[in-house]
């Protein structure tokens, strides 16, 4: 099974530098969790746009891509907060794909 990490980020650029570090390490840490199980997990904090100054929509094209080769999808806390993350979940939803909430200790 290979999974997507869902969950906000920067908030559309919203947050402080410190929360940003803060939701990454989330992602890391859960990817490596994962990962230690023998799972194959798709983090979009390692993705990239391949642009020097990526927009938010190049952002979303690179992990819904990314997404789409996924059998699930894994909402990190604070998803519902995220305008991706919403996007993320529904397209998991509409093409059938196993939705589940990450619901361990914060990070």
């Amino acid at each position: 099974m290979r999974t997507y990490l869902s969950g906000p980020i920067s908030l559309g650029g919203t947050l402080s530098v410190a929360e940003v570090t803060r939701n990454i390490r989330r992602f890391r840490v859960v990817r490596e969790a994962i990962e230690a199980r023998g799972e194959e997990v798709v983090d979009p904090t390692q993705l990239s746009p391949g642009s020097a100054n990526p927009t938010w929509l190049d952002w979303m094209r690179v992990d819904l891509k990314a997404l789409l080769d996924c059998d699930r999808i894994l909402l990190l806390p604070g998803w519902d907060q995220s305008k991706g993350a919403l996007i993320e979940r529904r397209l998991a939803e509409d093409l059938g794909l196993q939705v589940d909430e990450y619901k361990a200790v914060m990070v």
